[in-house]
């Protein structure tokens, strides 16, 4: 239902639960007595990924025949520190009229001018005055500030079966969790959609190279076993090429076309960025030529040890404004294989932006693990970047049907 990090969490949750209704969306909006306390919940919601619900022009309209003229006049509805039990109430019945929120999470901070308790009990008659429908599939909640003079008012809230809080994130907590508990429940009814494009696997070839590699004693697939795996499950790689010296990368670059990138091929190297084993962008065979010898010369100094074999060519696939992804499978000692997704590249280190999800994957789940990292935020084209095509992320990510082989077939 829902995941906490902590022990306060875990009571929090449930009492959210047990006193709120299902809710549907996430538009929040907060009415409240003090800028300052809509502020903070402003900034709680924002840094829980929650969404402020913009308030329609109805909606300030009528509010503006009942609050005094400076009033916030948006989300936060801030109606001044001396709004009595009256105006509390006038206002959130106008809220609960407008179904764009989703949710309206009502604030008090104690002040001179008016009594907390009055208006808690002002907003749990505007509740019970409310249409029996009106707050289907949307919530109240409250959060009454202070100490000893927000108690009985919180005691009523209680009483009333409303959910309160002590401070402002805490409400917000609340209604995140809420918001989650929807997804998750969606996650658990979501039907995986059909997918007719079934592909032949080649289970055996696969197989057969890693057994070969691990008998070997390696520990990596080098780029031809690696092509005769990934081919095996319809997974398509850059064109590779191989070279034993630097005449004959010159010889195959030309015949590939350029630019290409040049690698080196060497079993003892994993990460050649790190021992500048890799050029990119090679326009002329001379340069792949003259970059070849530097790069040994390169790999010799930093790793006298390693046993290059050769040089790998491919062309370059040159995509303005791309951005390198990340997906695999890693193994993890308590929950065994997990789908691995995240901004890729040579600083993927640095970044460390990444999100695991338990397989098998559906397109729900898929997006999900995709949005919990930074990069999908450049993916859904941020600040005016090209959009990312999702979808085929998403086919990716999630299994495709295979027709095996069957010891029959050629």
């Amino acid at each position: 239902m829902l995941r906490v990090g902590t022990m306060a969490e875990l009571f929090g949750a449930a009492e959210t639960l047990a006193l709120t209704r299902e809710q549907v969306g996430d538009r929040l909006a907060i009415l409240t007595n003090g800028g300052a306390a809509g502020v903070l919940a402003t900034d709680a919601l924002m840094a829980a990924g929650g969404h402020l619900a913009t308030l329609s022009n109805e909606t300030v309209s009528a509010l503006d025949r009942m609050l005094p003229a400076s009033w916030s006049r948006g989300n936060p509805v801030d109606i001044l520190g001396d709004a009595s039990g009256r105006r509390y109430a006038d206002a959130l019945a106008v809220l609960i009229g407008d179904r764009e929120l989703d949710a309206i999470l009502v604030l008090n901070c104690p002040t001179g001018l008016a009594e907390p308790d009055e208006a808690a009990r002002a907003v749990i008659g505007a509740l019970k005055a409310a249409e029996p429908t009106a707050l289907r599939g949307r919530n109240v909640i409250t959060a009454w500030l202070g100490e000893a003079s927000a108690r009985p008012a919180r005691q009523l809230f209680v009483d009333a079966r409303i959910a309160t809080y002590e401070s402002p994130d805490s409400a917000v907590s609340a209604f995140m969790n809420r918001v989650r508990h929807h997804d998750n429940q969606q996650l658990l009814m979501e039907t995986p959609s059909v997918r007719t494009e079934a592909f032949e696997a080649d289970s055996a070839s696969a197989r057969r190279v890693i057994a070969a590699a691990i008998a070997a004693g390696k520990s990596w697939l080098d780029q031809k076993e690696i092509g005769v795996v990934f081919t095996a499950y319809g997974l398509r790689l850059v064109p590779s090429y191989l070279a034993a010296d630097p005449s004959g990368a010159a010889t195959i670059a030309a015949s590939v076309g350029f630019p290409v990138a040049l690698k080196i091929c060497c079993p003892d190297i994993t990460r050649k960025s790190d021992v500048g084993a890799v050029a990119l962008n090679l326009d002329q065979a001379d340069r792949v030529r003259q970059e070849a010898i530097r790069m040994l010369e390169r790999v010799r100094s930093a790793r006298p040890e390693a046993r290059p074999d050769g040089f790998l060519i491919q062309p370059m696939v040159l995509r303005p404004g791309a951005v390198e992804l990340r997906a695999g499978l890693v193994e993890d000692p308590v929950f065994g294989p997990l789908v691995a997704f995240g901004q890729g590249g040579a600083s993927v280190e640095i970044h460390h932006d990444s999100s695991l999800e338990l397989p098998p994957l559906n397109s729900l789940l898929a997006r999900r693990l995709m949005a919990r990292t930074r990069v999908s935020r450049l993916l859904r084209g941020y600040r005016g970047g090209q959009t990312a095509n999702i979808e085929s992320v998403v086919e990716l990510l999630i299994p495709r049907p295979a027709r095996r082989r069957s010891p029959g077939d050629p």
